[in-house]
């Protein structure tokens, strides 16, 4: 996650911050998901005042923003902190993983086609699809990331690939996957709400894996929303660990 994370952070007009003791970015687009605290190890001593500084920053840029915690920030107790100075907690994400060789084909509907992102069309049907992830309405702030991601499909150097799956000649999922050394991440993935249940979704992950197989990867990584584990779970994906996601 923090390697997406940086990405975006990374992007003219956008901003990244490593300060040791945590990493934060700043997009500008008005959504929580585009602006936060990607990494936080805090000393017990000092935790309270850290988080109070970023905040601070983050809220002085003037952007909903979001606390990343997964098993390895700290203190221990940083959810609680957090709770407790009226940063709320949005969702649990499960972290789960799989060997390439264990994942299990999906079958699609006769029709269905993964296609690789290669322009900027293909970007914008790939956002407006996975964008939908977060059940909440876009018409404020996706005009703002629209061209946000086009400029990160365009200077991601291929770490990243997009991918829309088409069925009778319309759109119908979307998801990315980035190589991490030997590890094929699926960083998203969704299928609009009409044609859920088809394998849509599964289908074009299976896809992508493959096709990250062939660039060395041996192991897939995920983080799963609620929604989402067990549908994973029959690709073959088990649980490893739990992070959770806390909005400002």
């Amino acid at each position: 996650m923090e390697s997406l994370l940086a990405a975006y952070g990374a992007l003219p007009g956008s901003q990244w911050h490593d300060e040791g003791d945590c990493a934060w970015f700043h997009s500008g687009v008005p959504f929580p998901v585009f602006n936060g605290i990607a990494r936080a190890s805090f000393s017990d001593a000092d935790a309270d005042r850290r988080i109070d500084e970023i905040s601070a920053r983050l809220s002085a840029l003037g952007a909903p923003y979001h606390w990343f915690v997964p098993p390895t920030s700290r203190p221990l107790d940083l959810r609680d902190r957090l709770a407790r100075k009226g940063i709320r907690h949005a969702a649990d994400l499960s972290g789960m993983a799989s060997s390439l060789s264990e994942i299990h084909d999906a079958e699609a509907l006769e029709g269905f086609e993964a296609r690789l992102v290669t322009d900027d069309a293909g970007v914008d049907d790939y956002v407006r699809i996975y964008t939908l992830l977060f059940g909440v309405p876009t018409e404020e702030w996706l005009p703002s990331l629209m061209p946000l991601e086009r400029e990160f499909f365009r200077t991601d150097q291929g770490k990243y690939r997009r991918y829309v799956g088409w069925w009778n000649g319309q759109p119908v999922s979307a998801g990315m996957v980035g190589l991490e050394g030997g590890s094929a991440v699926l960083e998203t993935l969704c299928t609009l709400p009409e044609n859920r249940g088809r394998k849509f979704g599964s289908s074009l992950a299976m896809h992508a894996l493959k096709q990250e197989a062939l660039r060395g990867a041996t192991e897939a990584l995920v983080w799963a929303g609620p929604n989402a584990q067990v549908v994973y779970a029959q690709m073959g994906f088990r649980a490893v660990c739990e992070a959770g996601i806390y909005i400002a």
